[in-house]
């Protein structure tokens, strides 16, 4: 394939091009795409790939490989930013493919799964927090699933934010905050995805009431289920810190445990020990047949099959 020397104009055929950081800034300054750009401000970049990319553009150690720099079919880079931008710091040009009218929606899904998170397809829909963002989406629909296990898409999470789009950004906004005041107990994803749920359903100054006193402990009694909560928490962190105790709840744990305080707070509980989590379902271990050899050794003798929880056992939000 002829190799073509790029120039500031906008490529019009598919080929293999030597880039010189000049055209790299040229076309990061004309051609990077809206999509890449949400609120003006551009998508946020992958700064160790960068220095990876242009280090070897340094070293002469840069191949041409099948990654292309893409254009969509209005013109505009959809793919290959970080490339330009490694050109644009080393300083030397370096030689790539170039891809022309690629499909806009094609970016959605290029290099799914690896350096595309969910976080990033947030950012590049204009989400702020979209770390946060992406992780109260996720929270719902494992909520959502009867917390069974889930590995949604970036684009099934963003097809649940979009219509609630400004309620996600400000639940994000909300857990950030609360989340400082809360570590290391809560995480601003339970608390955010709490926030978003609670208001959701039954109005905000109802999510302020339940979460504003958990999160700071103010005019809680011995017995309401936060005040429970908090000092349940406190003593689990204390036991880990000296080595003794159980190990730290998963997030699930951790947001099964924020729903049953809820629940218990809605009931009207005042002499709240303790929040307990649904019973264990643990499989029994299959007995030895009488008479036949045990091939267990090590570890393997005594260990038992993952716990597991009952998906019917799970709690879901009560409301008065």
């Amino acid at each position: 394939m002829r190799t073509l020397v790029a120039t500031k104009s906008r490529p019009t055929r598919n080929a293999t091009y030597v880039i010189s950081p000049e055209v790299a800034q040229a076309w990061l300054e004309l051609y990077l795409s809206p999509q890449q750009a949400p609120g003006g401000k551009p998508w946020r970049q992958s700064d160790w790939r960068e220095s990876s990319y242009a280090s070897a553009m340094r070293s002469g150690k840069w191949l041409v490989n099948p990654n292309s720099i893409g254009f969509d079919t209005d013109g505009w880079i959809i793919d290959g930013a970080n490339r330009l931008r490694a050109c644009v710091k080393s300083g030397v040009s370096f030689e790539t493919r170039v891809t022309v009218d690629n499909p806009p929606e094609c970016f959605s899904v290029t290099d799914a799964g690896w350096h595309r998170s969910h976080s990033q397809m947030f950012a590049i829909a204009g989400y702020k927090n979209s770390a946060l963002s992406s992780s109260i989406a996720f929270t719902e629909r494992q909520y959502g699933s009867g917390w069974t296990p889930v590995r949604p898409s970036s684009d099934e999470l963003l097809d649940w934010a979009s219509p609630r789009f400004d309620d996600v950004v400000s639940a994000a906004h909300w857990g950030r905050k609360a989340g400082l005041d809360a570590k290391p107990w809560f995480t601003a994803t339970l608390l955010g995805w709490m926030y978003w749920k609670l208001r959701d359903e039954a109005g905000s100054e109802w999510a302020a009431d339940f979460l504003d006193r958990l999160v700071t402990g103010e005019d809680l009694r011995g017995g309401d289920p936060r005040m429970a909560l908090r000092r349940q928490m406190q003593r689990q962190l204390a036991a880990r810190m000296a080595g003794k105790g159980d190990p730290k709840p998963t997030k699930v744990e951790m947001q099964a445990l924020l729903v049953i305080t809820h629940n218990k707070w809605v009931d009207g509980e005042t002499n709240c020990k303790r929040i307990s989590l649904p019973a264990r379902v643990v499989p029994s271990k299959k007995p030895p047949t009488p008479g036949g050899k045990d091939n267990s050794r090590g570890k393997d003798k005594i260990r038992e099959k993952k716990s597991r929880r009952s998906k019917d056992s799970w709690p879901q939000l009560r409301y008065k």
